[in-house]
């Protein structure tokens, strides 16, 4: 099983690509964009709202997390 995606997005005429590594363990997204930003990006299953952690998205985090869902075939 893959574990890592690369994921590509054009936002407000600037291109963004983030580097997506999904951990097992704490069901977290582990995030690197090609900015050098670096976070956790976490899913809270009761009430299906995104968080991150350790830094901030450089897109609206409801954005992301729909390209990351997309990238993995996995929706919540």
């Amino acid at each position: 099983m893959d574990l890592n995606r690369k994921i590509q997005y054009r936002y407000e005429g600037k291109n963004f690509e983030f580097d997506v590594t999904y951990d097992l363990q704490t069901h977290s997204f582990a995030v690197e964009e090609n900015n050098g930003n670096k976070y956790k990006l976490l899913v809270n299953p009761q009430t299906k709202e995104w968080t991150s952690d350790g830094g901030t998205p450089s897109i609206p985090i409801d954005i992301l997390a729909k390209l990351i869902q997309q990238s993995y075939g996995v929706f919540v």
